[in-house]
């Protein structure tokens, strides 16, 4: 049995989900939280060098 790979179900569950947040709070709060919760997961990843071994 396969399963469907995670990029494929967050794409259909937020294509749901954004349509019904944009009809709940407008869509200017939903692109500037979007682009906040971005710019911290690169903030985030900001710390991660190119030299570190993965497994620690």
């Amino acid at each position: 049995m396969t399963s469907a790979p995670a990029g494929d179900v967050i794409l259909v569950v937020s294509g749901f989900l954004s349509a019904r947040l944009v009809n709940r709070f407008g869509v200017k709060p939903i692109l500037i939280s979007g682009v906040t919760l971005q710019t911290i997961g690169y903030l985030l990843l900001s710390g991660i060098s190119l030299k570190e071994n993965y497994f620690g």
